[in-house]
């Protein structure tokens, strides 16, 4: 089943029977998920994304919002997150010349298997971003599809950021990776 084409595989809607031992596999996984994005090593990162992934940020002021009908701050696949990346470790994305410094706090991980070996899981998060002597906060909520396997036990299918935010103000921007 092609993410791209299925918008039901972005989580959502009401939650299996939560497993505490799976919970903890996945807040493992997220752990090291966060790790790599504050140490800059996103090539690395990169292997934690299926070749089929979803990488999702909504609009502030559309949290709900339908990735295939309306706009989001950030839609993309597999190709479009590769050149994202690629900008950042060239520095060519200029909103991140200079480069940010970044410490993730994650907590709150729910996990639960759909039964079609897939994993749903839910987490929230806050992002705190120090660059041009300036540090923003970013809270929110991952929605995230895995699926087990990879070097770090799982990869992303979908992995929807959705910011605690009605709006990007005074940030502006989201240049970081969320």
């Amino acid at each position: 089943m092609s993410v791209t084409e299925d918008t039901s595989m972005v989580p959502g809607d009401p939650w299996l029977e939560w497993d505490p031992d799976l919970s903890r596999s996945v807040e493992g996984f997220l752990y090291h998920d966060a790790a790599l994005l504050d140490a800059r090593r996103f090539e690395e990162w990169l292997d934690l994304f299926a070749l089929d992934c979803r990488y999702l940020v909504p609009a502030t002021d559309r949290p709900g919002g339908d990735p295939l009908t309306e706009m989001f701050l950030v839609n993309d696949d597999r190709f479009l997150l590769e050149e994202r990346v690629a900008g950042i470790v060239k520095g060519t994305a200029w909103a991140e010349s200079p480069p940010s410094t970044t410490h993730r706090i994650v907590g709150n991980v729910r996990a639960a298997s759909t039964g079609d070996g897939l994993v749903r899981a839910e987490a929230n998060f806050l992002i705190h971003r120090s660059s041009s002597r300036s540090i923003l906060s970013y809270p929110g909520r991952y929605e995230l599809v895995l699926v087990a396997g990879g070097p770090a036990g799982f990869v992303f299918q979908v992995r929807k950021a959705t910011l605690a935010m009605e709006t990007l103000r005074p940030h502006g921007r989201v240049s970081i990776i969320l």
